[in-house]
């Protein structure tokens, strides 16, 4: 892996930033607070994003700002890698948003976490990575400054674990978990087989007897269809018998049905006779009741034209009647309208508007004028009351006339009913002499039928008895015959049951059968992962565990030994990988060492675990990447100048490396200054 670029927008101190990396390696220097380690952060967010416990975006975003970003390119075996990150503050809480990522010139936005696992897939990290921490980033690429030296102060189970997770053994352990765990699951399998298993014995005992009781029953069964046989045959030939016999008789009852319906019919034709008798007689007497009222001539057009006439009339008289009532109540109303004004003026004496006094004379004139209004109306009146009382005596007149009208209509329709009815009465009496006469021609002929058929009926009688004595014979037989196939029909249904009990046993134990073989093979997965499988992964884990701290250990003396060119130190690592330090035969303390030794170990501890996973993790695409944050805190120069050594043994392709030491400056490849200018961090 070598970076080529990375370009900042509102991170931390940098507000617009780019930065080209050259090969070899690469010093940044710079005061205190000016943005080193910043730039390795971003690095490190870039690859792969806000981590909690890690990295988190109020620690990345320039304060004030709403959104930044983090572009990186680089390179890998797959080819010229960039990615873009994005930060974005969103109520209080700064979040990542979505980024890109680009490879050979074809790029894609994504978000956050698919963003990281395409990285991990460039990088050949685990994709269990994707929802941890990323160790391996932290322990071959760069470790930040203040967990240089957390490694070995740390508790050592807990580096001894850390270290299993970042070698990939803690795979085996989970291995073994989970196969105690398959383990349990196969023994409790194994108990609920032995329990479906345990009526064994006692399902093959109930086969065997079913099976013996299916062989009795079908012989019973054989001897049961041999008895019926027989009398369903006499049954047969019975009903053959029967079957003659009943079609002699069903042609004697349909004689004696024909029989019947003729002495119906001759009953019900005679009755017919005598009923048109009675009607006969009384068509002719009300016909010889009516004839006289014909006589009479009445028109009933004439009487309703003459009706319509008058009740015109009557309505043009009603019209005129209600228009003088109305012109009497409007007299009225006027006369007593001028009577009251009258009166009213007799009594006056101011006047009701001006309140003057009335005179005499105005008064008098007033009085006179109403006097004639009254006076007109009342001879008015009269000559509407006359006019009025005239037409009453018409309308009355004319009332009488209509009535006298309505009783001529009703005789004259009464008479015109009679007429019609007397001609039905004609029709009647014709076609009632012809129905009489079609009556007395069939009761002849069923009288005659009614004859041979009697005489037909006699000869068949002697077939009644003759089939009641079969019928009795039938039945005997039928009830023998049934009684057969009822016995026939129950062995047959408890042979049915039978062999169905005994397929369900066999299919039972065919069951238990395969569950048998079922638990063969449980009990060999359960013996081959107790004793063989465990044993061969906790070989292994443990072969790969030596063969990590044998390499680990030489790795970390070759570079202590570079570093600190002193015989009088010896070290060594513990099983839990903790570096043990003597001089002279002493023990001695990592705390109790200078802060130049200190940091000597830490560097030499974290390049061998540089190493140690490279070596592993042969896959890793980041191999050729190391970035070291203030390696040299507390060196001598002797130290510093020894770190050259290292560098040259280690055989980077690039080396980013923060120090503020100017030793460094004689030795590195390209030299890149940052200075913080009125709180923004520039290249100088």
């Amino acid at each position: 892996m070598r970076l080529y670029s990375i370009t900042l927008h509102n991170i931390r101190s940098f507000e617009e930033f780019h930065l080209d990396f050259a090969e070899g390696i690469t010093l940044l220097t710079g005061d205190i607070g000016s943005g080193k380690t910043t730039l390795l952060l971003a690095i490190d967010f870039a690859l792969f994003g806000i981590r909690r416990g890690e990295l988190n975006g109020s620690s990345l975003l320039r304060n004030g700002c709403d959104a930044g970003s983090v572009t990186l390119s680089f390179s890998l075996p797959e080819g010229t890698i960039l990615i873009k990150r994005n930060l974005k503050r969103m109520n209080q809480e700064i979040k990542q948003d979505f980024g890109y990522l680009e490879i050979n010139g074809m790029g894609q936005e994504y978000t956050a976490s698919e963003l990281k696992q395409h990285i991990l897939e460039l990088l050949h990290y685990p994709q269990e990575l994707l929802t941890k921490k990323s160790s391996l980033y932290r322990y071959t690429v760069y470790t930040p400054q203040e967990e240089l030296k957390l490694i070995l102060s740390s508790d050592a189970e807990e580096r001894l674990q850390t270290l299993r997770k970042v070698f990939l053994i803690d795979k085996y352990k989970r291995i073994a978990e989970n196969t105690k765990i398959l383990l349990s699951v196969f023994r409790e399998k194994k108990r609920e087989f032995q329990g479906k298993l345990a009526d064994v014995p006692i399902l093959e005992q109930h086969y065997s007897q079913e099976q013996k009781r299916a062989q009795d029953l079908d012989v019973k069964l054989q001897s049961a269809k041999e008895a019926v046989l027989p009398l369903r045959l006499q049954l047969a030939e019975l009903d053959k018998t029967f079957t003659d016999l009943e079609k002699e008789l069903k042609a004697c009852r349909h004689q004696q049905k024909e029989f019947d319906i003729t002495t119906a019919l001759l009953a019900q034709h005679t009755r017919s006779k005598n009923v048109l008798t009675q009607r006969l007689v009384a068509a002719e007497t009300s016909l010889r009741r009516i004839l006289p009222e014909l006589q009479t001539e009445l028109s009933l057009e004439t009487i309703q034209a003459s009706f319509r006439e008058k009740q015109q009339l009557q309505q043009n008289l009603l019209e005129q009647h209600q228009h003088l009532q109305k012109q009497l109540s409007k007299i009225s109303l006027q006369k007593q309208h001028s009577q009251h004004l009258h009166d009213s003026i007799s009594t006056l004496d101011n006047c009701p508007v001006c309140f003057q006094l009335v005179s005499p004379e105005h008064k008098s004139s007033l009085l006179s004028r109403e006097e004639e209004t009254i006076q007109t109306l009342t001879t008015e009146e009269q000559e509407v009351a006359s006019h009025y009382f005239r037409l009453q005596q018409q309308l009355l007149i004319l009332e009488e006339e209509l009535q006298r009208l309505q009783q001529q209509e009703r005789k004259a329709h009464s008479l015109l009913l009679k007429k019609q009815e007397a001609h039905h009465l004609q029709t009647d009496l014709e076609r009632i002499h012809e129905e009489e006469t079609q009556l007395d021609t069939s009761i002849a002929e069923l009288s005659k039928k009614q004859t041979l058929l009697s005489k037909t009926i006699l000869s068949f009688q002697h077939l009644t008895a003759k089939l009641q004595t079969f019928q009795k014979e039938i039945e005997q037989t039928r009830t023998a015959e049934k009684e057969a196939a009822i016995l026939e029909a129950t062995l047959q249904k408890e042979l049915l049951l039978a062999e169905g009990r005994a397929s369900q046993l066999h299919s039972d134990l065919e069951m238990k059968q395969q569950l048998q073989k079922q638990l063969e093979r449980h009990v060999f997965y359960q013996d081959w992962l107790g004793t063989k499988f465990l044993s061969l992964l906790e070989y292994l884990e443990q072969q790969l565990f030596l063969n990590a701290h044998k390499e680990f250990q030489l790795f970390f003396q070759q570079w202590f030994s570079i570093l600190v060119e002193n015989e009088e130190f010896h070290v060594r690592l513990n099983e839990q990988f903790t570096p043990c330090l003597q001089q002279q035969g002493y023990d001695l303390d990592f705390e109790n060492l200078s802060g130049g030794e200190r940091s000597s170990v830490a560097l030499a501890y974290r390049l061998a675990l540089n190493q140690v996973i490279n070596s592993f993790l042969s896959q890793l695409n980041t191999k050729g990447l190391l970035i070291l944050d203030e390696p040299t805190d507390g060196f001598s120069n002797e130290q510093l100048n020894r770190l050259r050594l290292v560098f040259e043994q280690l055989h980077m392709q690039q080396i980013l490396l923060v120090s503020h030491e100017n030793t460094l400056e004689t030795f590195v490849d390209s030299l890149l200054r940052l200075e913080k200018r009125n709180g923004t961090s520039v290249l100088v």
